[in-house]
C-alpha cells in the first residue's frame, strides 16, 4: 500500500480505448528485439475516433487471424494520425482490440 506522497492508480484494461506514445523527438530504432512483420495500411475506429496508420501482421498472416488468433488484446498501429488532423506528427498508438468498432484495410 502506498504511503506518504506515493500515488496509486488502478486501471481496468478492458475500458482502455488506446494509448499514444508521446515520446518527444524519438530517434533511431527502438531498443529490444525486432519481429518480422508485414505492414498493412489501415483506417480504424476506436470509440468515436478514426485513426489511420500501419498495422503489422505476421508474415503470411491475414487480417482475420490478426483479430481471431490474437493472444494479446492490445495491438500497435505505427505512423498513426487522427483522420481529419493528419497535419499532426504521426505516432505509435496501442489500441484495445476489444474496443475496435471497425477496421478498413
Amino acid at each position: 500500500m502506498p504511503s506518504g506522497n506515493d500515488k496509486l492508480a488502478l486501471v481496468n484494461k478492458a475500458e482502455i480505448l488506446f494509448v499514444v506514445d508521446l515520446t518527444p523527438n524519438p530517434e533511431g530504432a527502438h531498443l529490444g528485439f525486432q519481429v518480422e512483420r508485414a505492414p498493412l495500411e489501415v483506417t480504424l475506429n476506436v470509440g468515436n475516433i478514426w485513426l489511420r496508420g500501419r498495422a503489422h501482421l505476421p508474415i503470411g498472416g491475414d487480417i482475420n487471424s490478426f483479430f481471431t488468433g490474437a493472444v494479446n488484446r492490445f495491438m500497435a498501429i505505427t505512423e498513426a494520425t487522427v483522420v481529419g488532423h493528419e497535419q499532426g506528427r504521426p505516432r505509435t498508438v496501442i489500441i484495445n482490440r476489444d474496443q475496435l468498432n471497425c477496421m478498413l484495410a
